[in-house]
């Protein structure tokens, strides 16, 4: 035996409709919408969570108003996603730039400070040897063996690092190109053994 519908009124609209008895709610409507516009205009104690009595804030972006529920309202400063992006999309100075979120001031900084720990840690590296060094090893990456071009520059790399105790000094470099030494990083190896054999 098929259950028969209840007509009811939908309270935004007003327009008359079914509705299976088991499916009846203290508020009725027609679609979504219409609940919708029905609980967007409450306020005080009938409206739903934080509807009506948010925190009015202003985008740090657009300088719009918007609400933002009072949990949330401490952290958020922007109406939309679209203005969050804007507004990291024009950051400048120690903010934006590279992944470590440096940018060209941090970057300058952290230069300086690799520069001072070379000078610290004793020798002196001329460009005369360090051309001798590349020359020696015919311009070489001594790792993976690619030729050191203007596009993929051989670099300096210190087989024991200046961060653990090693000198910047003829005996102490060897070339490798940019993406050998950078995965190499901090460990000790010596390479220069290896292309000797």
């Amino acid at each position: 035996m098929k259950r028969q519908a209840v007509l009811i009124t939908c309270e935004s609209c007003g327009c008359v409709f079914g509705r299976p008895p088991s499916k009846l709610m203290s508020h009725n409507f027609c679609s979504r919408p219409c609940r919708y516009k029905w609980t967007s205009t409450l306020t005080g104690p009938r409206a739903g969570g934080w509807r009506g009595g948010g925190i009015i804030k202003a985008c740090q972006w657009c300088r719009r108003t918007f609400q933002a529920s009072p949990s949330e309202a401490p952290a958020r400063r922007f109406c939309s996603r679209s203005c969050n992006g804007q507004f990291h999309r024009t950051l400048v100075g120690p903010m934006a730039g590279n992944w470590r979120g440096l940018g060209p001031q941090g970057i300058r900084e952290q230069n300086r400070l690799r520069d001072a720990a070379r000078r610290a840690a004793g020798g002196d590296l001329s460009l005369v040897a360090w051309r001798a060094i590349k020359e020696r090893y015919r311009h070489r990456c001594l790792c993976c063996g690619t030729q050191g071009s203007e596009e993929n520059p051989l670099t300096i790399d210190h087989v024991i690092p200046v961060s653990r105790g090693g000198r910047h000094t003829a005996d102490n470099i060897q070339p490798l190109c940019l993406q050998c030494n950078m995965r190499k990083h901090a460990k000790t190896i010596d390479y220069r053994q290896e292309s000797i054999a």
